[in-house]
């Protein structure tokens, strides 16, 4: 039986090549309407407002960002068949609110099994870990609404591989804004930002998911993560 959750967070898994865990959600707090370059820096490096980022920032090089490809694999044994057809839905509503925002980076869908970037649908609820799914990057991460995993190309900060797992306990009513969030996680912004101001204002939010669009600050922040050569982020909107 599921159980829908109202309320649901994103886990990030760090892995490298030589090593695979799972981490604590990560959370940045802050008071307040922020800068975009501080609510950039507190969603894509734990920063404080006006301070320095806390881990390095992770991004997709250069080759793989304008015409990222991201597969979505078959639904795993148990999953429930009617989330399939919104996941893959949102997937692809999630890939277009992030082509037009003007960042430099364009994700496509292709069927395709060695796509740097994996979607799994996995029949594992809020708590589970996930084991066995046949994705190392993923495999130790615990599941919450989803999960996201990330593999760092060796001695650098390169996003090298992501994967998404979207609970098969997932809320009907959730899907398409935890996709967004998981899927921005996978372009390098790993923490939530614990801030009241943007509850309901901003994809980036620790709480809440009723947020399926990006929304000013946040296409800002995406501009940021990758920049479009604009000399500063509001430039971007001439």
């Amino acid at each position: 039986m599921r159980h829908p959750f109202k309320l649901a967070g994103l886990i990030l898994a760090f892995l490298s090549l030589h090593l695979t865990a799972a981490s604590a959600r990560d959370v940045a707090a802050s008071k307040g309407e922020l800068s975009v370059e501080d609510l950039y820096k507190a969603a894509a490096c734990g920063a404080d407002p006006g301070g320095s980022c806390k881990t390095e920032i992770t991004r997709w090089p250069k080759t793989l960002r304008h015409k990222l490809r991201i597969h979505i694999r078959e639904p795993g044994a148990g999953f429930p068949d009617d989330l399939v057809k919104p996941v893959i839905a949102s997937v692809k509503l999630a890939i277009t609110e992030i082509n037009v925002s003007g960042a430099d980076i364009q994700l496509e869908v292709v069927n395709s099994a060695d796509a740097p970037l994996q979607v799994h649908m996995i029949d594992a609820a809020w708590g589970d870990r996930i084991a066995d799914s046949g994705d190392p990057v993923l495999d130790g991460a615990r599941m919450r609404a989803t999960a996201t995993g990330l593999r760092l190309a060796p001695g650098g900060n390169d996003i090298e591989r992501a994967s998404i797992a979207v609970s098969g306990n997932i809320a009907p009513d959730i899907v398409r804004a935890a996709i967004l969030k998981a899927l921005l996680r996978a372009l390098g912004f790993r923490y939530a930002v614990d801030n009241t101001f943007y509850t309901g204002k901003s994809v980036f939010t620790e709480l809440g998911h009723d947020i399926d669009k990006i929304r000013r600050q946040d296409m800002l922040a995406l501009r940021l993560q990758y920049p479009t050569g604009c000399k500063k982020a509001s430039d971007c909107l001439k």
